[in-house]
């Protein structure tokens, strides 16, 4: 009975962030950095989310550490949806391995 309450206590535990994810449908997306590590999020011409972002590879963030000085953004994802957790927080920026940190969607 123990190992029964373990293991769906572990369970949980991994069901949890995804539950909780915060997505993002990048489908007609445009991004622009407004801060070192912020994108701003917009479809349609209205503004949708704030994206802080993070390098996966580098300690302190991309190797060009602001994303504002980089004269051309060209991003690459891997999944329909961008997320603040689970399958969906990686993404490149020009070539760049970087991870999702928190996603703000704005109310409507």
């Amino acid at each position: 009975m123990r190992e029964l309450r373990l293991g769906v206590f572990f369970l949980l535990l991994l069901v949890s962030p995804i539950a909780n994810a915060t997505c993002l449908d990048i489908d007609g997306v445009k991004f622009e950095a407004i801060g070192a590590t912020s994108l701003l999020a917009s479809r349609g011409g209205l503004n949708i989310a704030i994206v802080q972002v993070y390098g996966s590879n580098y300690e302190g963030g991309f190797p060009f550490q602001d994303i504002r000085k980089i004269q051309k953004l060209e991003f690459r994802f891997f999944s329909p949806k961008l997320c603040d957790s689970s399958g969906g927080i990686r993404f490149q920026i020009n070539g760049e391995l970087g991870q999702v940190r928190i996603i703000e969607l704005f109310s409507k």
